[in-house]
């Protein structure tokens, strides 16, 4: 057999080891609990290892800070708030079970005539990173602050962690409401999107995922990001995350 990388199939894909093939994970999120559906469609030969128990499926979990990594099998994953800490992602898809080989029937014509050895723990099929907050939440978090005045808000950087991180501190007076208001937390996001050009170096962003991430999302809607010379803090929050009407009730996990 050719010196080749072994085959998978990926969510985004971004592989053509199965050109005809799609896995299309949906991932329910809640509090400290995600449910994970897979569907596979057009691989019958990865749908004849999953029969003949050769192939699972299986979500990781992921906590970076926490170096959490641990590989769940069952539909629905828990997990307690003492293993994990800040960031925390659900990575989907189908591991072989076993050493067992993988005919290239269905596979790009780079594998004709093929039959691989698929070692156990490879991952078949594989789903983007799912993380189990939104980027607003990720990247802030709220404070009291005694020093500001009635009223008063700042934002600051907060790379102490590891994470790519900003905290708004709120006045004694609106901490307890304000942190729970949706126009206070994206007041407090904008003021974090302000920081970006001086927190977001090349360095930060070969590191870190969620900086890819947030770059990512301001592509997609064609806004500047933080290295343009036309880069808007309040038009790179609203892309984020963005106002809703008043009248529009937003269901919101509360902040720490």
């Amino acid at each position: 057999m050719p010196d080749l990388a072994l085959p998978m199939l990926l969510e985004d894909g971004s592989r053509l080891d199965w050109p005809d093939a799609t896995y299309a994970p949906e991932v329910r999120l809640g509090n400290r609990v995600a449910t994970v559906i897979h569907r596979l469609s057009n691989a019958p030969t990865l749908e004849r290892l999953i029969e003949e128990g050769a192939a699972e499926w299986a979500t990781e979990l992921r906590c970076p800070k926490t170096l959490l990594s641990r590989i769940d099998t069952a539909t629905e994953l828990r997990w307690e708030d003492s293993e994990v800490d800040g960031l925390v992602y659900l990575i989907p898809g189908l591991v072989a079970t076993k050493d067992t080989q993988l005919e290239a029937q269905d596979l790009n014509e780079l594998w004709s005539g093929l039959t691989l050895d698929i070692p156990a723990g490879w991952w078949l099929a594989r789903g983007r990173e799912y993380r189990t907050s939104t980027l607003r939440q990720a990247l802030l978090s709220f404070a009291e602050d005694n020093s500001l005045p009635n009223g008063g808000m700042r934002v600051s950087p907060d790379l102490s962690s590891g994470e790519v991180r900003f905290v708004a501190h709120l006045a004694s007076d609106i901490y307890p409401t304000g942190r729970h208001d949706r126009s206070m937390q994206i007041a407090g996001l904008i003021g974090a999107c302000a920081h970006f050009p001086e927190v977001f170096t090349p360095e930060i962003e070969d590191e870190h995922t969620l900086v890819r991430e947030i770059r990512g999302r301001l592509d997609d809607v064609k806004i500047p990001a933080w290295d343009a010379d036309d880069y808007d803090p309040a038009q790179a929050a609203t892309a984020i995350e963005a106002f809703v009407p008043q009248e529009e009730p937003f269901p919101e996990q509360e902040d720490e």
